[in-house]
């Protein structure tokens, strides 16, 4: 149960308590793995049953379990190569990381999962620092790219003109993204008005 708990897929109100509930990510893993329903603590740790995991620092793991539970759990953020009846074998890599996060997993929950599975024959009991940071880095990396929201300033008739407007939204801390060569500014939403207050006191066509 806890290895659900660690990947965001069932939440419990606190450590002792015996209710769960599953999470949007966690009713959809129980729905392709046809439970036939059953979602009581017991029967859900029965099919989870035992699994340790080993991870190299080239990012290769060794799931050794039975639970096919198990490695439909690994499988949401590993690509698995091979499958046999109490080792699955894969890779962990920016793609299959990408999709676990899409899916709501975030990059701590990953390496939570990890290290409370983590083999005894590995050195320090958790996986390899450098697979940790890979994995953080690889989320930082899907959280770069934000969108604002803001307004577009065009149709300035010389360089001169844009280039004042563009000094007055930079210094606003105001200005998104601008061209010189199109002539077209970005201002953040908050500042549209007074951009629009200082082109027409400047009679900037």
């Amino acid at each position: 149960m806890e290895a659900l708990v660690a990947l965001g897929l069932v939440y419990k109100p606190s450590r002792q308590s015996d209710t769960f509930f599953p999470t949007k990510v966690g009713r959809r893993l129980v729905a392709n793995t046809g439970s036939g329903g059953r979602t009581d603590e017991k029967n859900v740790s029965a099919s989870l049953g035992t699994c340790e995991i080993i991870v190299e620092t080239n990012f290769r793991l060794y799931a050794y379990t039975t639970s096919k539970l198990q490695v439909d759990l690994i499988s949401m953020f590993v690509h698995m190569r091979t499958r046999l009846p109490n080792l699955a074998v894969g890779h962990i890599t920016n793609e299959s990381v990408r999709m676990a996060l899409r899916n709501g997993i975030s990059a701590e929950q990953i390496i939570a999962y990890l290290n409370a599975h983590a083999s005894s024959r590995c050195r320090s009991g958790r996986i390899p620092s450098n697979v940790s940071q890979m994995i953080r880095l690889w989320e930082a990396e899907k959280d770069r790219v934000k969108t604002k929201s803001g307004v577009l300033f065009d149709k300035f008739e010389t360089e001169e003109a844009f280039d004042m407007v563009e000094k007055y939204a930079f210094e606003m801390d105001a200005k998104l993204w601008s061209s010189r060569i199109l002539k077209t500014l970005v201002v953040a939403d908050r500042a549209a008005d007074q951009v629009k207050t200082f082109i027409k006191s400047n009679r900037i066509a």
